[in-house]
């Protein structure tokens, strides 16, 4: 076996064939590069197809996705140390060129500068970040269901604070149409109800859903991180892509999602992967539990050039 075929075999194990797992536990779609983030603001680009041909997804417009993913943990980074901000929605600058609406393949570049400005009140700073928009359209972009469904994470009384649309273009069908939002993440900023201190409330019931294995795992990720659970009340539907879990006592590390692909329906390899994981977390000091594993046929995998048929094995995990 060649060098080449080992680098496919081990992406392939990790489940990574399309992505880059980082550090943050954010899983990159191909292409995409960390953006870079500071105390003032998070810069990042893309430079690739529009579209790609391995599964017709909208990896330049995902870019919207990542920088929103790393925003929103650099907010919660600067508020656990301190640092009170919010997102400058006014001077947000994005470039795209070109842009066309429609599957092409065709190359383009991305920037997107998002900026912060400091507040001198805890409950003033913005906690959580996310956008809704398209990639050469306006038309399906549906702003009322987004803020609809974001709403279930604000805290009492709180409000979503979104940007006017911005474009890289006039011309929304050449451009890249974007409304940005941020609010008070209800699990941090458990003490600002109403700018007054107040305890998390116990026993309610967070819900998380996402449109795949990856984009459920960076979601579940970024959402409890240094959460205070519940432990035994964490319950998954892989069929819904869904996770629930209800607000407690417990302080934990963060829920996780680990997956694997392989071509051989049997589980002894990714029960080996799992208790390494558990060993290599223990030795680290954390405790990882296994909440729920399963597996799925018939899977669309892709290396970027070719496409075929797979079974992943999936597990949900509590590290603590």
């Amino acid at each position: 076996m060649n060098l080449q075929e080992n680098i496919l075999r081990i992406k392939e194990v990790m489940g990574l064939l399309n992505e880059q797992l980082t550090q943050t536990g954010y899983v990159l779609p191909q292409g995409h590069v960390e953006p870079t983030c500071t105390d003032v603001g998070c810069k990042g680009e893309y430079k690739g197809p529009q579209f790609l041909k391995s599964d017709g997804s909208d990896v330049a417009h995902q870019y919207s996705n990542t920088m929103s993913y790393y925003v929103g943990v650099k907010l919660k980074e600067l508020y656990s140390r301190g640092i009170y901000v919010k997102v400058d929605l006014k001077n947000i600058v994005m470039t795209a060129d070109p842009v066309q609406y429609g599957k092409n393949y065709n190359q383009t570049h991305v920037t997107i500068d998002i900026p912060f400005i400091r507040v001198k009140n805890k409950c003033d700073a913005y906690t959580s970040f996310d956008h809704v928009g398209g990639w050469g359209h306006t038309h399906k972009i549906n702003l009322s269901d987004r803020k609809s469904k974001l709403s279930t994470l604000l805290l009492p009384g709180e409000t979503l604070d979104v940007s006017d649309l911005k474009k890289t273009h006039k011309n929304v069908n050449e451009s890249l149409n974007e409304y940005w939002i941020q609010w008070k993440n209800k699990t941090t900023q458990s003490d600002c109800v109403n700018n007054s201190p107040k305890p998390n409330v116990n026993g309610e019931e967070m819900t998380v859903t996402g449109i795949s294995y990856i984009d459920l795992r960076n979601k579940i990720i970024s959402q409890s991180t240094d959460s205070n659970i519940d432990v035994n009340s964490i319950k998954v539907n892989m069929d819904k892509f869904e996770i629930t879990y209800n607000l407690g006592q417990t302080k934990i590390n963060k829920i996780s999602l680990y997956t694997r692909n392989t071509d051989i329906k049997d589980n002894t390899e990714f029960t080996a992967a799992l208790n390494s994981i558990i060993t290599k977390n223990k030795s680290d000091g954390v405790t990882v539990k296994i909440i729920k594993e399963g597996s799925q046929d018939n899977v669309t995998v892709s290396n970027g050039k070719d496409t075929w048929q797979t079974t992943v094995y999936w597990a949900v995990l509590l590290l603590y």
